[in-house]
């Protein structure tokens, strides 16, 4: 019977996927203890319970155990709300999915964020490849539902505010990780949010008109966003 060779190769199968994850996981968490450059194969198979063999079996080095440790990170960066969320609120979906995105940053440590940054910059390796899996258009749709909903501005873009938040948000996890994680990344998110919507919200009647117009009126003039901040 056909049967039984299935159910080998099906066991075979998972036996291989998880001492596939068990190394990149083991990457991570060692990651999380020493720098990339003290890290050695062998200390990788120990934390991950395999011989060095099994680990050459699935990569063909440190480096691209790494570069798959990092497209692993990329594959489970939320880009959508947490599972069952029923958020309908364009803005606050916005927020989870940047708190998600926070958490989840904290949860793999400065190391690993750094040679993602690395590789971002000078490996350019397969993990840059997808553009960060349609972060950048996920929140761009949330901000034109919002423009939709006359929540937010318009005198810019959907597209152009995206890019503002991701540039902003690339830049904090960058000086998260450079000051080697001494503040909470996700209490910094949520705040430095506010500031944003306080920028973008859709003028009340006496607030400035334009972006330009919020970027030189007193702080006062800013509290006509103040309830929807608090909100949100």
């Amino acid at each position: 019977m056909k049967t039984e060779p299935v159910r080998k190769k099906r066991k075979v199968h998972e036996k291989t996927r998880k001492s596939r994850e068990a190394i990149l996981k083991a990457v991570q968490t060692l990651l999380q203890e020493k720098a990339y450059d003290d890290l050695s194969v062998r200390a990788i198979c120990q934390k991950a319970g395999l011989s060095v063999g099994a680990f050459y079996h699935h990569f063909s080095g440190k480096d691209d155990a790494l570069n798959q440790a990092i497209l692993l990170f990329n594959e489970r960066l939320p880009i959508k709300e947490p599972e069952g969320s029923a958020i309908q609120d364009p803005l606050l979906a916005l927020k989870e999915i940047l708190l998600a995105q926070a958490s989840y940053v904290e949860s793999v440590g400065c190391e690993l964020m750094m040679e993602y940054y690395r590789t971002l910059f000078t490996r350019r390796g397969p993990a840059v490849a997808d553009k960060e899996r349609g972060l950048p258009k996920r929140i761009e749709d949330l901000l034109q539902k919002a423009q939709e909903d006359q929540s937010i501005r318009e005198d810019l873009s959907a597209e152009q505010m995206a890019q503002l938040l991701l540039t902003h948000g690339r830049g904090l996890c960058m000086d998260w990780c450079m000051e080697e994680g001494v503040f909470c990344l996700k209490e910094r998110m949520a705040m430095e949010f506010e500031y944003f919507l306080r920028a973008f919200l859709l003028p009340r009647e006496g607030a400035p008109k334009s972006l330009m117009d919020s970027l030189e009126v007193k702080k006062e003039a800013s509290e006509w966003s103040e309830a929807r901040v608090l909100e949100i």
